[in-house]
């Protein structure tokens, strides 16, 4: 008896965790994304405004004032017509956040960062949300033992009562 009711609350407990821990873990995972995202692309807005107001008063393009705006590891690109790009930054590798605005003068830029660290800030959130449901499960599960010897105690001393009367035992029971 005991057994059934422990198996019970602990389905409930694990279907409850994975039902509310999976969605959770995704949505950390793209929150994540989608700051880094949004850090990016307001970097890149900054610039662009920089550049804009450089270009508003000549051909000429300085990066050092806007260097300071790109990420570690990160790499700036300013394509304009008619000219090479304008490259400042290490080479962010093959697995890179790229965002690209357009300069309201003319031309455009790109500011690429490695993935890799977005990538550990993930694994990260999401190991967390891992240990989290674990954690749950756990405790759940000391919590859902207790309750059930709780449970089936008064149910087997029902149980071997009715053993003991079937057998003809009628002595009256203390409890």
């Amino acid at each position: 008896m005991r057994r059934r009711i422990l198996l019970a609350f602990l389905l409930v407990v694990v279907a409850t965790a994975c039902a509310l821990g999976i969605p959770l873990g995704y949505t950390a995972f793209q929150v994540v994304e989608n700051l880094t995202r949004e850090d990016l692309v307001a970097r890149a807005q900054r610039i662009a405004a920089s550049l804009d107001e450089q270009l508003a008063g000549g051909p000429f393009v300085d990066l050092s004032p806007v260097r300071i705006a790109v990420p570690e590891g990160g790499r700036l690109t300013v394509i304009l017509p008619g000219s090479d790009p304008i490259v400042h930054g290490p080479d962010p590798g093959v697995d890179v956040i790229s965002e690209q605005v357009p300069i309201v003068q003319q031309g455009s830029m790109r500011l690429d960062i490695p993935a890799g660290p977005m990538r550990t800030r993930q694994a990260q959130v999401a190991g967390l949300v891992l240990l989290l449901v674990v954690l749950t499960i756990g405790s759940a599960t000391g919590v859902a033992i207790l309750t059930a010897r709780r449970l089936a105690r008064p149910l087997r001393h029902v149980a071997d009562r009715a053993s003991r009367l079937g057998a003809g035992d009628f002595r009256p029971d203390l409890r």
